[in-house]
């Protein structure tokens, strides 16, 4: 068994670190360190990182466990038939 060193909740900060510059490093490389690019990767990154922050992506609607011979049929709601306040109820 390896021994921890240093405070507690240390390792995961060196992890954390480490993930940071892998991904720096990783994008310098793919991006040849050409300046141009730069913009580019930083949109993308500062995108990824504002969604993780507000939580925005797939949300679970239903979770059901379906027996033998029971089957889901999923159908999309046509906005032209939502009223303003339910499209932006949905929107949310």
């Amino acid at each position: 068994m390896p021994m921890k060193r240093g405070l507690p909740g240390e390792e995961r900060y060196w992890q954390l670190i480490y993930a940071l510059v892998s991904r720096r490093r990783a994008a310098r490389r793919l991006f040849g360190g050409r300046r141009a690019w730069r913009p580019v990767y930083s949109t993308v990154f500062a995108v990824r990182v504002l969604r993780k922050v507000l939580g925005i992506g797939p949300q679970l609607v239903s979770l059901e466990k379906l027996k033998p011979g029971q089957s889901v049929r999923i159908e999309a709601i046509d906005p032209k038939t939502l009223t303003s306040a339910e499209r932006k109820l949905y929107k949310r």
